[in-house]
This record gives structure tokens, C-alpha cells and sequence, in this order.
């Protein structure tokens, strides 16, 4: 399945946001509400260590990433990052919130703590495994907010915010080089 692909998305999009169309409250779990307008492309970089099947059983498949990152134009203490209706092609996907804090420097590669994890309901893997065998394609559409608990630094001064990262994007299908 496309977990690799996923992964590699939402923890690129830990870095960067796009534009928002949704209206959110002030302030999420006491840390006010930052609307970044960051280009993903030009601001950050992402490189997988390594992707494996944690865990399986009869409620799902639990993936697991180790990743490296670079953010180019923006640094700060990342504390957690939570996950809102993902679905890859259409296909729901749940991303446990990022409990390990991180250090991003401007500028400079880092990896994560530990692996981010991504679950998969059984009640939908045949629906995956569908897809796929008729509409495999190159291109995978990934779709979801995050939203990036953390303190960052502008003009010297360190803020305690939450960047809200509204993710609509086709990626490549790993599966694709497979067949």
C-alpha cells in the first residue's frame, strides 16, 4: 500500500503549510493559532530512513517511518503534531498525534526522535487493494490537516503557536515502480 508515500507527506508537511481555507479558533489546546504561508517546495525537503509494517491484526495494519528533514526557512521547537481526516485516494487513514519533541534548525537536516505511525482499518485495506489493482496509477491523492504544536522564532522573539497545515496534493505511487 502507499504508507511510505504517506508518511513521507505528512512529516514533510510538519515543516510547511499551505493556504487555508477553513476558519479555526484562536487559540487549540492553549497555544494560539498561527496561519503560516509557507511554499512546501521551495521551503522544505524530506528523506525516509525506512518504512515497516509494525503492527497487524484483526483491527488493521500499523505503519511505522523513521525520517530525515530539512526546513530552509524557518526554525523552532516542534512539541507535538496531531493528524485530521487523511485519506490517501480517497481511502481514510489514521495518523497518531507526533509525541516527540524536535528541534528543526534553519537550514540544517535532522531526523525525528522516532518513528512517526500510521493505522489503516482492516475495513478498509480491501478497498486499498481494490483500488489499486484497477486504478494504479503513478499519482496518489493525499489529503488532511495537521496541525504543528510548537515554539518558533521571528525577529528574535520566541512564540508558542500552532500552525494548521491544510494538505490537498497528488504525490507519486511507490507501488507504481514496483510493477
Amino acid at each position: 500500500m502507499r504508507f511510505g508515500t504517506l508518511l513521507t507527506v505528512v512529516l514533510t508537511l510538519m515543516l510547511g503549510q499551505t493556504a487555508l481555507g477553513q476558519k479555526w479558533p484562536s487559540t487549540i489546546r492553549g497555544y494560539k493559532v498561527h496561519d503560516a504561508k509557507i511554499d512546501l517546495k521551495r521551503d522544505a525537503a524530506l528523506k525516509l530512513a525506512d518504512w515497516r509494517v509494525a503492527e497487524l491484526g484483526f483491527s488493521g495494519a500499523t505503519i511505522e517511518v523513521d525520517a530525515e528533514m530539512i526546513s530552509k526557512k524557518q526554525g523552532g521547537e516542534i512539541e507535538f503534531v496531531t493528524f485530521n481526516d487523511f485519506k490517501v485516494n480517497g481511502i481514510p487513514v489514521e495518523i497518531e498525534e507526533y509525541k516527540n519533541p524536535f528541534t528543526i534548525k534553519k537550514g540544517q537536516w535532522f531526523a525525528l526522535p522516532k518513528p512517526a505511525r500510521v493505522h489503516v482499518r482492516m475495513t478498509n485495506i480491501p478497498q486499498a487493494a481494490f483500488r489499486e489493482l484497477t486504478e494504479g496509477q503513478g499519482e496518489m491523492a493525499v489529503s488532511g490537516t495537521a496541525l504543528v504544536f510548537g515554539k518558533f522564532k521571528k525577529f528574535g522573539f520566541t512564540f508558542k503557536r500552532v500552525v494548521p497545515i491544510k494538505i490537498e496534493m497528488t504525490i507519486a505511487n511507490p507501488l507504481a515502480l514496483l510493477k
